[in-house]
């Protein structure tokens, strides 16, 4: 067997040539990686910013290789516009919003309201005839949810953004908290990170397995299955029975046992009581509606990017998001079971003092720090525990992009790519 990886020198980028190329092209030509694109799918709703963070300037994101400015518009929402001014190309994100509702180009002083209409050209005075001929920059419709700014980025007419958002973010009583943070890698390598079996290992100096121990996942995987065409959803995998262990594990071909010490347990046992109180617990997400659950419950993986778990007191959700083709916008979701007042004070106070820290920054930048060195573009040998994969990068076909123009609604797209593959 040749070994493509003393070959290629930088990931997607150098190819093998001479006598290697006849074996790369023989993988490749068969691997779904390179039908996902590398700034992601458009036809979506997507998290970028959140509300508080638009203020009395401009704020700019790049999404999807496409640099976007929000602003504040007259009734307090948000509004977002392309960076690039329809009059010669000036720079938007370095503008001004000089009034309310208004944004100004910093080339030229064009001003346009929150919906785009140009309200004056401020260095040819109030008799200029622009604003009259309907010159507008490109918008992006956006939303406000639990205090996100949602955007759509798709060429077509937006669809029902409860189709590409969890439904707990339309729920009154649901308390969630936003995390946002950028990882140094392309987008397609960080959601499936989290349908593979590296938990015990990566993760095994981790707090929170500090507190609840993984030793190992066994041989035998886990299985998904295509929900309307938009998620894959796990559905033999029992988290907590089947990967809390804790005992050592003696590999014979090895000639040692695994973990080599125990010093973790000499904290672990504080925890005693929490963890057998974990056990018990309903899933977060079962106050969900049957049709809900069935899309979004459980562990899954979900079009655009997302990667959800259930913890039981709170469910996990990354959404992982295109910025450039080595930059990927990670945006979590953090959504606790409680619902009275006391209990949403509670959350917000263990959120800023630990739990954001625990989850969200020690646990899963070490799923980043894996990611990051990842050689992503090279052959694969899957275990057992890869076979998620498959079923997200299926699903990946069903993507509304590869479906443009069709007159079937998505779900019905995506039922109709997945029996075709």
């Amino acid at each position: 067997m040749v070994d493509l990886k003393e070959s290629k020198q930088q990931q997607g980028k150098a190819k093998p040539t001479g006598e290697l190329a006849a074996e790369y092209a023989q993988w490749q030509s068969n691997d779904r990686r390179d039908l996902i694109p590398l700034l992601g799918y458009r036809e979506y709703w997507y998290p970028v910013v959140l509300m508080k963070q638009v203020g009395k300037h401009p704020k700019h994101v790049k999404l999807l290789g496409t640099d976007l400015v929000f602003f504040r518009g007259k009734d307090a929402e948000v509004a977002c516009i392309s960076s690039i001014c329809p009059h010669r190309g000036g720079n938007l994100a370095e503008g001004e919003c000089h009034w309310e509702g208004t944004i100004t180009c910093p080339y030229h002083g064009w001003t346009f309201g929150e919906h785009g209409e140009l309200l004056a050209v401020l260095v040819e005075g109030d008799d200029s005839k622009l604003p009259e001929l309907g010159i507008k920059p490109r918008m992006y419709p956006t939303r406000v949810l639990k205090g996100m700014v949602f955007v759509w980025m798709g060429e077509g007419d937006p669809v029902p953004i409860e189709e590409d958002i969890p439904p707990e973010v339309f729920r009154e009583d649901a308390h969630i908290k936003f995390h946002l943070e950028y990882w140094m890698c392309n987008w397609r390598q960080s959601v499936e990170n989290a349908a593979d079996a590296h938990a015990p290992y990566v993760h095994r100096n981790s707090f929170r397995v500090g507190q609840f121990p993984i030793s190992f996942s066994g041989p035998v995987g886990p299985r998904s299955e295509s929900v309307n065409g938009r998620a894959a959803v796990v559905r033999n995998f029992n988290v907590r029975s089947n990967r809390i262990q804790g005992q050592d594990v003696y590999f014979t071909k090895l000639g040692h046992k695994w973990p080599k010490s125990h010093w973790r347990k000499l904290w672990t046992w504080m925890f005693k009581f929490a963890l057998k109180r974990n056990l018990k617990a309903q899933p977060t997400w079962s106050v969900l509606t049957e049709k809900e659950q069935a899309e979004w419950g459980g562990s899954m993986l979900h079009l655009p990017g997302m990667v959800r778990f259930d913890n039981r007191g709170y469910t996990y959700t990354r959404h992982a998001i295109p910025a450039t083709e080595d930059l990927t916008l990670m945006v979590y979701y953090h959504w606790s079971a409680g619902t009275s007042w006391i209990a949403k004070l509670w959350e917000s106070f263990y959120w800023n003092i630990f739990h954001n820290w625990m989850h969200y920054t020690n646990f899963s930048r070490q799923d980043m720090k894996a990611v990051v060195n990842q050689h992503y573009d090279y052959p694969e040998n899957f275990s057992s525990h890869d076979s998620p994969l498959v079923i997200w990068r299926k699903l990946c076909a069903s993507a509304r992009d590869n479906h443009m123009g069709e007159s079937t609604s998505s779900a019905e797209d995506g039922q109709k790519a997945e029996q075709s593959t």
